[in-house]
């Protein structure tokens, strides 16, 4: 014998109101670890003031230059936070591009890549938060090294002081 016809709604209801708590709760978790991982992450990279120099160069064209600036930035955007970008320039051609070379070569080989052009580029930001290693307002100045396999792609290598 079948529950009454009101029983069985009264169970779809609760089945149905329980689906919908458990749903709720799932959202606001999820939207929960969000706002963490924002927070966490921090505010974007501001570029908005920033000022970009491709200066001049006898080893690289305009093109690879500005190929390389804006393989820097897009790194900068996706992996810098809390701060204002300043600058963003190439400084000059280096005078040890054989040991650079050398360098990212190394840097590559651990991770199965074969480089065989380097560039460097030079960055200033102002950090906008304290976050214990960096005070609101301190100014950083930064040399980015890229690379690239023969024909490929301008990639961030290395970045520092």
């Amino acid at each position: 014998m079948s529950a009454p016809k009101s029983t069985r709604t009264v169970i779809r209801a609760v089945r149905t109101g329980a689906v919908m708590v458990v749903i709720s709760f799932l959202a606001l978790f999820v939207l929960g670890c969000a706002v963490i991982l924002i927070e966490e992450r921090g505010a974007a990279l501001d570029i908005g003031e920033a000022r970009f120099s491709l200066g001049e160069s006898g080893m690289y064209t305009e093109q690879e230059r500005a190929e390389a600036a804006g393989a820097a930035l897009e790194y900068m955007l996706k992996n810098w936070r809390n701060c204002k970008l300043l600058k963003l320039s190439y400084g000059k051609d280096p005078s040890d591009y054989d040991g650079e070379l050398e360098y990212v070569r190394d840097l590559g080989s651990h991770h199965e890549k074969q480089y065989t052009q380097c560039i460097r580029f030079y960055t200033t930001e102002v950090w906008l938060c304290d976050n214990g290693a960096k005070h609101n307002g301190e100014r950083d100045d930064y040399m980015i090294h890229l690379a690239r396999e023969e024909d490929g792609d301008w990639e961030v290598v290395a970045w520092g002081y």
